[in-house]
């Protein structure tokens, strides 16, 4: 499969890569013989590493990597930590089958940055020794840290960026290193796009020109596809659907660039036979790609081939079609319109019966998270949505197991989100709108939302955004149909008052701002965090609210919109009324001072105090 690959790669990657910007290192410390061994095994190092052979190992080429780029070393207090909470996740997983990280521990994490390398040698090592239980315990704590590092980087933290930069210059100081440092780096840019992190194209090139000068001769890579290659790729994988073969064939083409992804696309596309088709249907889904240029290039040679596609492919390019950004819809209408003429007949998904829906509210970052859960006999189905407020949908995922399975997920859910049973209207609605964010913004939903269309029996999923103030205006008309006590003067300042306790609430506890550049307006105004105690604290949330909160004034009065159609989509007891949050949405939507509004004045209150603890 690699050969391939790596010869598109050829073709299409740059001659030329920029050396990467390496930092002098500093002199690495001696492991003593009792101090816990840096594999992270929790063993002394006399009685577990000190006595291997290190020459060839891939743990020897990660610390190389080392040397060529500066990274802070763990103490021996954060290693013996780390090292802990592995062995206590892996007790964890066994027993439950995921990771469960008390709050020390994922403090812990999101405070030492620099334990993902140290992660990444136990991972490295856990595979040599074929250890999955460790392996997967390392890879899932990576993810962790690698998703808080994209969570920094969206808030704008500038030490982010730094870290950032540090991990790319790490792995290309693997990358140009040797065989086996390439199969390490290769492995964490996975764990990077996994994270939603962005692979840099210096890596992907990097990749490829090291992955191709590895083999031995080089003139004897194919200039063709061979199909029988990619059909014995899916046998072994026990690939029986088109989605699970597109997640497979992603995994393997990530570090490739998109001319190289395209030309395999259409290879696949063009793919002679019966047992090609599903080669022609995984090639399809390259029409909801993340990149523009693959989806548009994908489209375009869909249209000479139309009249070949299967009955299953027509049905989800009519379901996708709306989802894309309205400028790429007129070349998929023309692969329709093709199809229809060759007489292709359009595929029927099978529904569902008796969803169930749960949501999180919309939390102090914009996010909000869905699952639903359907059974069919005695396998269960469920999907798990998650959509930002500026982004779209960015996550969908779903799995078939059985009916305790899938209530043990909903509990945990519950527990730790906060998710509650809601109207499948709103369900509907929310994700609408979301599909319209990711339209407008020129983007697509995940794979996974198609998938989940087709395993839920759901075909009403359109872009339909959600306006504030019409929406506003039809809760307020439907609140006095139903009379509900919010319009009177003495009822308003009864909610006014009660409002700045919302936030005690679990269900609003994150309704808070930690952009980082409410930081620098703190500091750079109030000066050093150690003297913001009195008159500045006060002067602080001010700050706040004047400076920030006003500048993001609708996107909190729709955030605060989203919440009141939540609580009354609550199918059970509610945390709070509905009507009282709308009464409080209808303030932010006009025109009054912020600095009147209780419920943003707690908003900017915890604002200010989750700055300090930031900055101290």
């Amino acid at each position: 499969m690699i050969d391939f690959l790596q010869d598109y790669a050829r073709q299409y990657s740059e001659d030329n890569v920029d050396e990467p910007d390496v930092i002098p290192p500093e002199p690495r410390k001696k492991v003593g013989r009792n101090e816990p061994c840096p594999c992270g095994s929790g063993k002394k190092y006399k009685k577990c590493c000190m006595d291997k052979p290190q020459a060839n190992s891939v743990d020897n080429v990660i610390s190389l990597a080392d040397r060529r780029v500066q990274i802070a070393e763990l103490t021996p207090e954060e290693r013996m930590t780390l090292s802990r909470i592995v062995q206590a996740q892996i007790k964890i997983s066994r027993k439950d089958g995921m990771i469960k990280l008390q709050n020390r521990d994922e403090d812990f994490l999101l405070r030492t940055p620099h334990a993902l390398y140290e992660l990444i040698k136990m991972f490295v090592s856990s595979s040599e020794d074929d250890d999955c239980a460790r392996m997967e315990v390392c890879q899932s704590l990576l993810l962790v840290q690698l998703t808080e590092l994209r969570f920094a980087l969206e808030r704008g933290k500038s030490d982010a960026a730094q870290q950032m930069r540090t991990l790319n210059n790490y792995l290309e100081a693997l990358m140009t290193k040797d065989e086996h440092g390439l199969q390490v780096a290769s492995s964490v840019c996975h764990f990077l796009a996994e994270a939603r992190l962005p692979i840099a194209d210096r890596l992907k090139t990097l990749y490829l020109q090291q992955g191709v000068q590895s083999k031995e001769d080089v003139n004897a890579l194919p200039g063709k596809v061979d199909d029988s290659i990619l059909l014995e790729m899916l046998v072994q994988h026990d690939v029986e659907d088109p989605y699970n073969g597109y997640y497979l064939l992603m995994d393997t083409v990530q570090m490739l660039d998109n001319e190289s992804i395209v030309a395999l696309a259409v290879k696949m596309l063009h793919a002679e036979g019966a047992e090609c088709s599903l080669l022609r249907e995984i090639a399809a889904l390259f029409v909801i790609h993340p990149q523009q240029q693959v989806r548009e290039q994908v489209i375009a040679e869909l249209q000479s081939c139309a009249a070949d596609m299967s009955s299953a492919t027509l049905s989800r390019l009519i379901l996708l079609r709306n989802w894309l950004p309205e400028q790429e819809r007129q070349g998929l209408d023309q692969c329709i319109k093709h199809a229809r003429k060759a007489r292709v007949v359009c595929a029927e998904i099978k529904k569902c019966q008796d969803i169930e829906c749960y949501a999180s509210v919309v939390d102090g970052s914009g996010t909000q998270m869905f699952w639903l859960k359907c059974g069919i006999a005695k396998q269960y189905r469920i999907a798990c949505f998650m959509w930002k407020q500026k982004e779209g949908l960015v996550d969908v995922w779903g799995a078939e197991t059985t009916r305790t399975e899938v209530n043990n997920i909903l509990r945990r859910a519950k527990k730790e989100v906060g998710f509650a049973a809601v109207e499948r209207d709103y369900v509907d609605l929310m994700l609408g709108h979301a599909l319209s964010v990711n339209a407008a913004r020129g983007t697509v939903p995940p794979m996974g939302m198609l998938e989940a269309v087709e395993n839920l029996g759901v075909n009403s999923w359109q872009p339909s955004a959600i306006d504030t103030q019409v929406c506003l205006d039809e809760l307020i008309a439907e609140a006095k149909a139903l009379k509900k006590a919010i319009f009177t003067t003495r009822a308003q300042h009864k909610i006014y008052e009660e409002s700045y306790y919302w936030l005690d609430k679990k269900c609003f506890e994150t309704w808070f701002e930690d952009h980082a550049d409410i930081d620098k307006m703190l500091l750079k105004q109030l000066g050093p965090v150690d003297t913001w105690a009195g008159k500045k604290e006060l002067q602080g949330i001010e700050i706040i609210l004047n400076d920030f909160l006003e500048n993001n004034r609708q996107v909190w009065a729709q955030r605060q919109l989203f919440a009141t159609l939540w609580l009354k989509a609550y199918t059970g007891r509610t945390p709070l009324a509905w009507h009282k949050m709308l009464c409080m949405t209808n303030w932010i939507a006009g025109d009054d001072s912020l600095q009147g509004n209780p419920l943003m004045i707690a908003i900017a209150t915890t604002s200010l105090r989750a700055a300090y603890e930031r900055l101290q």
